[in-house]
């Protein structure tokens, strides 16, 4: 609940484009529809398309190949991310996120997946803000901290570990 308070708190001052991947509460969504300052709105979920036609937001599938080519040109200052929702793909994700974005982005995780994040953003000195709940904690990583050769280097060592983790079960079965 403290963390869903302050990603409010940090939406209402956000001004500019925003882009949501995952599932949200719907007291954010709430505050993203009042913000008059946001421009721009995607959610990238599964949900299916629950935005009405006057909605600034807009539900959409895309994968995550997609997401560098489609929002490139659109000038993202904020990306809000549940990690638990791209946690399979997030070598891939990672990687091309930061090109895409110019101001923050705020990653959701639950404590099972906490540890993995901090030992990948701390391997690279990337900085970030640690905001924690009883099973939740917020990641603020500000963009002009992330070089392309810091989230190439993160790339390769999530590719690696993500081929180790597939050679691993097909060996255990």
């Amino acid at each position: 609940m403290k963390i869903e308070k302050i990603l409010i708190s940090e939406i209402k001052k956000a001004k500019g484009n925003l882009l949501g991947i995952g599932e949200f509460n719907e007291s954010i969504i709430d505050s993203i529809e009042n913000n008059k300052n946001i421009f721009f709105c995607d959610i990238l979920s599964n949900m299916g398309s629950t935005g009405t036609d006057d909605s600034k937001i807009k539900n959409t599938i895309i994968t995550v190949e997609e997401i560098k080519k489609r929002y490139k040109r659109k000038h993202i200052n904020y990306v809000i991310c549940n990690f638990e929702d791209i946690k399979e793909c997030f070598h891939i994700f990672f990687k091309d996120i930061f090109k895409i974005y110019n101001d923050k982005l705020y990653l959701i995780v639950n404590k099972k997946s906490n540890i993995e994040l901090d030992r990948k953003l701390n391997k690279l000195a990337i900085k970030f803000i640690k905001k924690e709940d009883k099973d939740t904690y917020l990641y603020i990583v500000d963009s002009k901290k992330i070089t392309f050769l810091k989230s190439s280097i993160m790339y390769l060592e999530n590719k690696m570990e993500f081929i180790g983790n597939i050679i691993s079960d097909i060996l255990n079965k």
